[in-house]
């Protein structure tokens, strides 16, 4: 027993040692924390939202929105300067902290946010937090009878269960998010008629080929209204690193940020479809 005391109190002050040190390193190493990312936040719930906003140059009226929901760092530039991306293309595009304000850039503590907020047994991926930036979207004027949602990493899980589990969207977009494994959800999908588009690459080391088969088919099977998977063979785990990267015109994380854009667009603004 006393053993099991040790061990559980070296823990707790590795962990508080980790959590000064990262505060210590933003500090001191000009990192942008999630507080001085955000240029928003929630109005519409007692426990108001962080968030980065970012509005088409015609104004957020009657604007399709996106939601874009962050890596296991958390909240920060990277996500902003991609909400920047969709609003050039015609969309509100709102980033929502799914982490109560903290970020990092050590990715032991990036394994704990992630853990804590989305990855353990009965934790609710940042459901009400997602659900308070549709409504301050909402608030702003835009159309969320047009709205998508997209997520990178424990974002792409969390997209592809507030999808799932409130219908409020028409497009889903997953960058190697956790899989849906629940036939339930997967009907629910079909219900809202939401479209699903998703991207992975075949060395992600957390999500096998074979689990990315088997989410394709879990919404195929379940006649989803639009299954599109995109596979990136030679790349890993979040290959979409930075607005750079997209920006590049040629490699993995541009074509899939830019098929996911036109995904986008067509779900959303009906460009492509003759609707627009």
């Amino acid at each position: 027993m006393q053993s099991v005391i040790t061990a559980a109190g070296t823990i707790a002050a590795l962990t508080a040692a980790l959590v000064l040190y990262d505060e210590a390193q933003d500090v001191n190493g000009g990192f942008q924390k999630t507080k001085e990312v955000a240029n928003d936040v929630s109005s519409a719930d007692e426990n108001p939202t962080l968030l980065y906003v970012a509005v088409p140059e015609g104004g957020a009226n009657n604007a399709p929105v996106v939601l874009v929901l962050h890596e296991f760092f958390g909240l920060l530039q990277r996500e902003a300067e991609l909400c920047d991306e969709l609003a050039r293309e015609g969309f509100v595009a709102v980033a929502v902290d799914l982490f109560q304000g903290r970020s990092t850039r050590l990715v032991p503590r990036a394994i704990f946010l992630a853990v804590n907020n989305c990855l353990r047994p009965g934790a609710t991926w940042g459901q009400s937090e997602v659900e308070a930036g549709l409504k301050h979207a909402a608030a702003l004027g835009a159309d969320v009878t047009r709205a998508g949602v997209i997520g990178f990493c424990v974002g792409g899980g969390a997209a592809a269960r507030f999808a799932a589990n409130t219908g409020a969207v028409r497009s889903l977009g997953v960058f190697y998010g956790k899989p849906l494994d629940d036939e339930a959800q997967a009907e629910a999908l079909a219900r809202a008629k939401t479209s699903v588009w998703a991207a992975y690459g075949g060395r992600d080391n957390q999500f096998s080929a074979s689990d990315v088969d088997a989410y394709e088919r879990l919404l195929t099977n379940a006649s989803v209204r639009e299954v599109c998977f995109e596979r990136y063979p030679e790349e890993g785990h979040a290959f979409v690193r930075d607005l750079a990267t997209v920006r590049a015109g040629t490699g993995a994380a541009s074509d899939a940020w830019c098929s996911c854009v036109a995904f986008l667009k067509r779900t959303l603004q009906g460009v492509g479809t003759g609707a627009a």
